[in-house]
């Protein structure tokens, strides 16, 4: 999926780089979500169970966010690098990756949120925005290509990274 250029967009309840049992990867050859010059959008949703999506298995990062992302945005309530029972790793490259020169970036992003919990389905621990788990490098990386500022207002508040969404490692 790529988007550049969109406003006011909504991905929900998809399945990305998985088959539909939701255990094995079929990567796709690039990014799982890439997101360029968008604002206004959703990814996941503040409202579980249902919404979700499972970005998993894809040959770089499971979501990229580069060039300027302006207006607000929310990750939420996503598995990423794990199966759709969040239990077995099935990695991309990065969970999440926040790429761009000095002053160009994500604005007013939010990823995560610890209000609801993705855990409800199976009666899990876990209270979390996101199940961040099993990729082969970062959970979340941040890096300016230039060496400058690349974000403003980047809350990162109630994910869980490197565990199961029961909790365990």
């Amino acid at each position: 999926v790529e988007l550049d250029g969109a406003t006011k967009w909504h991905i929900w309840n998809d399945i990305i780089g998985l088959d539909i049992s939701r255990s094995k990867a079929v990567a796709n050859g690039d990014n799982g979500i890439k997101l360029s010059h968008t604002s206004r959008g959703d990814l996941g949703t503040a409202s579980p169970p249902d919404g979700g999506n499972v970005i998993s298995g894809n040959y770089n990062a499971g979501i990229r966010i580069s060039d300027e992302v302006a207006g607000g945005m929310l990750i939420s309530h996503n598995l990423i690098g794990t199966s759709g029972d969040g239990q077995t790793a099935v990695p991309n490259q990065d969970g999440i990756v926040i790429v761009g020169p000095n002053g160009a970036g994500a604005d007013r992003l939010e990823i995560g949120g610890a209000n609801d919990s993705i855990a409800n389905k199976t009666k899990g621990p876990i209270k979390a925005g996101n199940l961040i788990s099993g990729n082969n490098n970062d959970g979340i990386r941040v890096e300016a290509t230039d060496g400058g500022s690349i974000v403003r207002q980047l809350l990162i508040s109630g994910n869980v990274i490197g565990m199961t969404l029961r909790g365990t490692t």
